[in-house]
């Protein structure tokens, strides 16, 4: 079921998100059903879990002996009440579109 999620920011402001929350999924929930219910961490927190994922694949593609003139990755993330953000699985809904672009051989 798709419901509204509150990211809080570190500076104190919020944001609210449309995600797919399955229904044995522990979220805290509003006193009326229809409010959003509130992620259970920080917006840059969960933006935070994919930084060591983003830095392999940099690393990885720094190592190609020879790349092209620009080297790009794209992939999806998703963000979740209870996981944060996590790569969206192929030809999933995906809530930001994150592409990593350099010029080659650096």
């Amino acid at each position: 079921m798709k419901k509204l999620v509150e990211f809080k920011l570190k500076d104190g402001s919020s944001f609210y998100a449309e995600i797919e929350i399955p229904e044995s999924e522990g979220v805290t929930r509003a006193g009326r059903k229809d409010l959003p219910a509130e992620a259970n961490m920080m917006f840059e927190d969960a933006i935070n879990k994919v930084k060591p994922m983003a830095t392999a694949i940099i690393e990885s593609m720094r190592s190609i002996t020879d790349p092209g003139p620009e080297v790009e990755v794209s992939f999806g993330l998703k963000l979740t009440a209870t996981a944060g953000a996590v790569v969206a699985s192929a030809g999933a809904e995906a809530n930001y579109a994150l592409t990593l672009r350099w010029p080659g051989g650096k």
